[in-house]
C-alpha cells in the first residue's frame, strides 16, 4: 500500500464534529487512539508487537489501522482492521511511533508511542586467554574453548609458537607431566602429533593448547596450517629402582627379625633369671643330699 502523508501532530486524540439536528448543533464522537509497545525498551533487530486494539470509536466502525513507525510524519504502513503490528527497528535510538484510525464514517484520530531501541548486550570476555585441550587424533572433535589460564607449574613444559616456529623445538618432560603451547604469533597455529597422538587445534594469537602425555617416547609433530614448522616432545620414563630396593631390604630385615623372635620364643619364660633358677636347684640338690645320708647313717 502507498504510503498515506497524515500529520500526526494535529490529531492526538477523539475528533468532533459537528452535525445538523433539527436546527441544533449536534457533535459526535469520533475514534480514541490508544496503542501500547509490549515494551518500552527492544533490542535493535528484534521484533516488537505494537497494540492498538484497545483503541474505541462509540460513533463508528474502526476500518484502517495506519503506521508511522520512524516517526517522519509518514504512515507507510496499513494493517486494514488488524489493529495489532509486528516490526524490528533497525536504528538504535528513540522512536516516535504513531498510528491512525480511520472509522467507516471517514473520522480519524492519531496516538503516539515513544519506543527506545538499544544495542544487543554480549557478555564482557575475560583477560583470560582461550585454553585449548588437546585430544587424540582419531577421537578429535571441534576444539573446545574454556576460559581458565593454564598456570605454568613444575610437571609442565612451556612451548612457545612464534616467528612461525615452536621455540624450544625440542623439549623433555618425564611420564604424567604435560606440556602447553601458546601461540604468541600474529596468525593461528597448531600443535598436531605427526602419529596423531594429541592434536591443540588451530590456536588464536594469545590463545594456549596444553597435552599431558602419559606414555613414554619421542613425539614429533608439526603446525597443520604451516607443515614446514616442526617440534619435538621426548617423555622419559620413571625411575622405580629404588622402591624395589628398599622393598627388598625391608623384607629381608623383616625376616632376621622373625628368624630371632622366633629362637627366643623356644625358652618358656619365667619372669625370673636364668642364673637365680639354677643356683636354687643346686640348693635343692646338696640339701636333698644330706638329708639322705643321715637317714642311712
Amino acid at each position: 500500500m502507498a504510503a498515506v502523508a497524515l500529520v500526526a501532530a494535529g490529531t492526538s486524540g477523539a475528533t468532533d464534529k459537528p452535525r445538523a439536528t433539527g436546527g441544533a448543533v449536534a457533535y459526535r464522537t469520533g475514534p480514541v487512539v490508544s496503542v501500547r509497545p509490549a515494551h518500552r525498551r527492544v533490542v535493535v533487530g528484534k521484533r516488537l508487537l505494537l497494540d492498538a486494539s484497545r483503541s474505541t470509536d462509540t460513533s463508528g466502525r474502526i476500518v484502517e489501522y495506519l503506521w508511522d513507525l520512524n516517526g517522519d510524519g509518514v504512515f507507510e504502513r496499513s494493517t486494514g482492521a488488524r489493529p495489532r503490528l509486528r516490526h524490528a527497528f533497525r536504528k538504535l535510538g528513540r522512536v516516535r511511533v504513531a498510528v491512525a484510525l480511520i472509522d467507516d464514517k471517514g473520522d480519524r484520530a492519531v496516538g503516539h508511542a515513544k519506543v527506545r531501541v538499544v544495542a544487543a548486550v554480549h557478555h564482557k570476555a575475560t583477560s583470560h586467554a582461550p585454553v585449548h585441550a588437546a585430544t587424540p587424533h582419531a577421537k578429535r572433535k571441534a576444539p573446545v574453548r574454556t576460559d581458565t589460564t593454564i598456570h605454568a607449574a613444575a610437571n609442565q613444559g612451556s612451548v612457545t609458537i612464534s616467528d612461525f616456529k615452536f621455540t624450544p623445538k625440542s623439549i623433555t618432560i618425564n611420564v604424567g607431566e604435560s606440556v602447553v603451547w601458546t601461540n604468541n604469533g600474529p596468525t593461528g597455529h597448531s600443535a598436531t602429533a605427526d602419529d596423531g597422538t594429541f592434536d591443540t587445534g588451530v590456536l588464536p594469537k594469545g590463545s594456549t593448547g596444553m597435552f599431558r602425555f602419559t606414555k613414554a617416547g619421542t613425539y614429533k609433530y608439526h603446525c597443520t596450517p604451516h607443515p614446514y614448522m616442526h617440534g619435538t616432545v621426548i617423555v622419559r620414563g620413571s625411575n622405580s629402582s629404588g622402591g624395589s630396593n628398599s622393598g627388598t631390604n625391608g623384607s629381608s630385615s623383616n625376616n632376621s627379625s622373625s628368624k630371632k623372635s622366633s629362637n627366643s620364643s623356644n625358652l618358656p619364660h619365667t619372669g625370673l633369671p636364668l642364673g637365680t633358677v639354677l643356683f636354687a636347684g643346686y640348693l635343692l640338690l646338696a640339701t636333698g643330699a644330706a638329708l639322705r645320708r643321715r637317714v642311712l647313717g
